[in-house]
């Protein structure tokens, strides 16, 4: 995936969701017609609409970051970039991935930093060694 890939998935990802805001928005201020919708109901679909507004802001973060993500595995790869050379808290969502003991591991995200920088020290001793 190039940078020009990630731009265009970028785009077609916001372009949708646009449209699904828009749609929540026309129905957060549908006019009530004759029987169609009392004062009360009306005023329960506004406020509804807000949590689905933020479902859908929220959801389209997530699909972006995984994108996103999708985009830097793919440039690691062609450019050969070493795990220890991300920054720390990167390293450590994925060795908690990846090895089932880090789960277990210091629950604060300082403190599982601290573990990472002691863990990537030994292993970077033993391969110079």
């Amino acid at each position: 995936m190039t940078i020009d890939d990630f731009k265009q998935t970028t785009e077609i990802l916001l372009d949708s969701y646009l449209k699904l805001f828009r749609e929540i928005e026309d129905i957060s201020f549908i006019k009530p017609t004759r029987g169609a919708f009392k004062e009360v109901q009306q005023n329960i679909l506004s406020q509804q609409s807000i949590a689905m507004l933020y479902a859908a802001w929220e959801g389209f973060f997530q699909n972006l970051l995984a994108e996103y993500i999708s985009f830097l595995n793919q440039e690691m790869i062609s450019v050969k970039v070493e795990l220890f050379d991300l920054l720390d808290s990167i390293v450590v969502r994925h060795l908690e991935d990846q090895v089932s003991q880090l789960v277990n591991s210091p629950q604060r995200i300082a403190q599982k930093i601290r573990f990472y920088q002691k863990f990537e020290t030994t292993v970077t001793a033993t391969q110079l060694g």
